[in-house]
């Protein structure tokens, strides 16, 4: 179920009731390289709260170390990367 969402200026939305939380979860795998478009509703983040409880357009990026460490060893041998991934809150429709 979504919630309702009104504008706040052309480049903001909030919502106007709270969103339904559904026991739905699934994963996606994207190679290494690869990309993935999806439409993703967006509802709450910490990050986001304003004043005005606008949560404006606009790319955040998201990014999180790891470490695969070879035969299930902690040691501090393994190998570190970066994971992350950006999502473009934009305007769709007349919302």
């Amino acid at each position: 179920m979504l919630p309702d969402v009104a504008l706040a200026d052309e480049e903001c939305w909030r919502l106007e009731s709270t969103p339904v939380v559904t026991a739905e979860y699934g994963t996606v795998t994207i190679p290494a390289g690869g990309t993935l478009t999806a439409f993703v509703g967006v509802y709450a983040t910490p990050n986001a709260r304003t004043d005005d409880g606008c949560f404006p357009t606009g790319d955040r990026r998201f990014e999180s170390p790891y470490t695969v460490h070879p035969d299930g060893t902690v040691d501090g041998s393994g190998t570190t990367a970066d994971w992350g991934f950006t999502l473009s809150v934009e305007r769709i429709g007349g919302r």
